[in-house]
């Protein structure tokens, strides 16, 4: 009888949860990189729910093998690199505050608006590159193995035509 109303329990704390829901909560708790309340109330998972969730197997074990996938060694530049992009994200605020902020000096800010464009990839997405001088080019490299390439360039700078210039005199 008290299996029977547990499971039915379990069953309604679960139902919201299908198993791809079940899977993301368990990665998220298990990359550890946003706060156990964040990451329920984004889910919309209460904290009693939560506590039931805990004694279910199928949770269990998914939280289990979510959190020896992140911590095994192969996932160290992984980890790494999550981490840092969820770092810059959440600094974002403080470089958009600093980019509109008339008292940083104007070098400061401009420092800041670069950093804005590479990090939003609006300069070095992918294989597009600037030289600096107002050109760009896109690359394809094509790795052969064995220390041979196939590499395909293309100047990409927009091509900028003078507007017609009208010989007249206004009378």
């Amino acid at each position: 009888m008290f299996h029977e109303c547990y499971m039915a329990e379990v069953a309604s704390t679960l139902q919201p949860l299908h198993n791809t829901k079940l899977m993301q909560v368990a990665r998220e708790i298990a990359i550890g990189v946003h706060p156990l309340d964040q990451i329920l109330a984004r889910h919309e998972i209460s904290h009693a729910d939560f506590e039931r969730l805990k004694e279910n197997p199928r949770f269990t074990s998914t939280l289990e093998a979510e959190i020896e996938a992140w911590g095994g060694a192969h996932n160290t530049a992984e980890r790494i690199k999550l981490k840092s992009q969820v770092m810059i994200e959440e600094s974002l605020p403080e470089l958009f505050a600093q980019i509109h902020n008339v008292k940083e000096p104007l070098s400061s800010r401009i420092e800041a608006m670069k950093l804005a464009r590479d990090l939003g990839q609006l300069v070095k997405a992918g294989n597009f590159q600037s030289d600096g001088d107002g050109s760009s080019r896109f690359t394809v490299t094509i790795n052969l193995g064995d220390n041979k390439q196939i590499k395909i360039e293309k100047d990409v700078t927009p091509q900028v035509t003078a507007p017609p210039v009208i010989d007249a005199v206004p009378t």
